[in-house]
């Protein structure tokens, strides 16, 4: 596709002025491989949604009758409370190794202005795990004590709104800085619910052997992780074929498949007439 040839070359002249990671050139090059029969997807290989990202990476290629390639990395290791890091190695391989970093939250009003996300193409929310027989965060009475994840969109939300309620009320927050930890304490008693991501306790659930249960976090909404792809900020053009893609998706009926299929029709797939981000 000489459209993506060209944006290859223009890639190769720089970004503009936004102020990007203090990377040495020497590990830089910004040569990157965009053959014209295909696009190159970054995919954290640790990421808990992994095989649904890169089956929706090949359903976006297939829509712009491209070939998708992945290119696997390791992003686990990264401070939760540092993302220097993390933004040091995506510059890195959004300038050598890929055309886009697959799987990630594109709703972070913190990232840097040399990053461009793509419209989302899943929303997929936080949710509860517990024991007791309830359906929903807002059944559980008042006092229970909740651990949850620090730091995390979920955590954010459940302190404002516990916050929001009178004292007697309000839930025991018990925060949590590891999810093993939190699991332990769960299994143990010292909590009686676990807050975190849908996926991660989905993913705890499978290993253990007890009867617990993933509820919603109603009273709570809009708590969740908007799924998409970062692209450097000067690939517009590029974002803008994988905007129109993800919508085709979205309006043809296939992400409410994929999002069935991987388990994760908890988390309904964004409206085909949403705005683009």
């Amino acid at each position: 596709m000489k459209k993506l040839l060209l944006i290859s070359l223009l890639a190769a002249l720089g970004l503009a002025a936004a102020q990007v990671p203090a990377v040495p050139q020497e590990l830089l090059d910004p040569r990157r491989r965009l053959a014209g029969d295909e696009v190159v997807f970054c995919l954290n290989e640790k990421s808990l949604t992994r095989e649904f990202d890169e089956r929706v990476a090949h359903e976006i290629a297939n829509v712009l009758v491209l070939q998708a390639e992945i290119y696997p990395v390791d992003y686990s290791s990264f401070p939760l409370f540092n993302p220097e890091e993390f933004y040091f190695f995506l510059y890195i391989d959004l300038i050598n190794n890929c055309d886009a970093f697959i799987g990630l939250n594109t709703s972070v009003p913190t990232y840097p202005d040399w990053i461009v996300p793509t419209r989302a193409y899943a929303t997929v929310p936080y949710a509860l795990m517990t024991g007791h027989d309830v359906d929903s965060l807002g059944e559980l009475p008042a006092g229970t004590r909740i651990g949850s994840l620090m730091n995390t969109i979920g955590d954010t939300a459940f302190i404002a709104y516990n916050l929001s309620l009178p004292a007697e009320r309000q839930w025991m927050r018990i925060p949590y800085g590891q999810i093993d930890v939190m699991m332990r304490h769960l299994l143990d008693g010292t909590i009686e619910a676990a807050l975190a991501w849908e996926p991660t306790l989905r993913d705890e659930l499978c290993r253990i052997d007890e009867p617990l249960s993933i509820v919603s976090l109603r009273p709570l909404t809009d708590v969740s992780v908007s799924m998409g792809a970062l692209l450097l900020s000067q690939d517009d053009f590029l974002r803008a074929l994988l905007d129109d893609a993800i919508g085709e998706l979205i309006s043809n009926g296939t992400m409410a498949q994929l999002l069935e299929e991987y388990g994760l029709s908890s988390g309904l797939s964004p409206s085909a007439e949403g705005a683009q981000r």
